[in-house]
């Protein structure tokens, strides 16, 4: 065995006369560990789905509590950010870069025909309001651009879109029944 009292200091390795202990690990006190685990055996195992799910608290519990405290960290369109939670603990989740906080509505009936509504500018989010009969709109993000596809909207329904919306083409689904509707546009302003 060498003699660490010979050793000198090195510059190179910044070891000195100290000797190391031999051995230098941590041991945690014995727990025995108890887990739990689901296995799924058969088809029938998964067809089973409430059952499944009454026993999904015991999927991967174990006797050792442990606390864990994490980051989360989102690419954003220029760099990496933090995200936020709430004071109760929800993520902050937003759909525009700030707040919309104005609206501009429009009321009215829709015919056979396909009638066209143009909001004083574009806005972001387009709630739809139908109330007597199913109605079909269109919606356009300019006064240029075409309209898109056919969407049907329910009697008595709501439909809410996070869209750049310029125009709204809406009419009636059944000839002869009018539907009435109200289109309210949010925008920031």
């Amino acid at each position: 065995m060498q003699n660490l009292t010979q050793r000198y200091w090195s510059p190179a390795t910044f070891a000195g006369r100290r000797p190391a202990p031999p051995i230098s690990e941590w041991i945690r006190k014995a727990v025995t560990v108890e887990e739990t685990t689901q296995k799924l055996a058969t088809k029938e195992d998964i067809v089973n789905i409430q059952e499944l799910i009454s026993n999904l608290s015991t999927v991967f519990v174990n006797n050792i509590a442990q606390l864990v405290y994490s980051i989360l960290i989102a690419q954003g369109p220029i760099n990496f950010q933090t995200l936020r939670c709430t004071e109760d603990g929800a993520l902050y989740v937003a759909q525009t870069d700030t707040a919309l906080d104005a609206y501009e509505v429009i009321e009215g009936t829709a015919g056979d025909n396909f009638t066209t509504k143009n909001f004083s500018q574009q806005v972001k989010v387009l709630d739809v309001f139908i109330y007597d009969n199913p109605a079909i709109i269109q919606i356009s993000r300019d006064l240029v651009a075409d309209f898109g596809g056919d969407i049907e909207i329910w009697k008595d329904a709501f439909y809410s879109v996070s869209a750049l919306v310029r125009r709204v083409k809406i009419k009636n689904k059944t000839a002869g029944s009018n539907a009435r509707y109200k289109l309210v546009g949010w925008y920031k302003a």
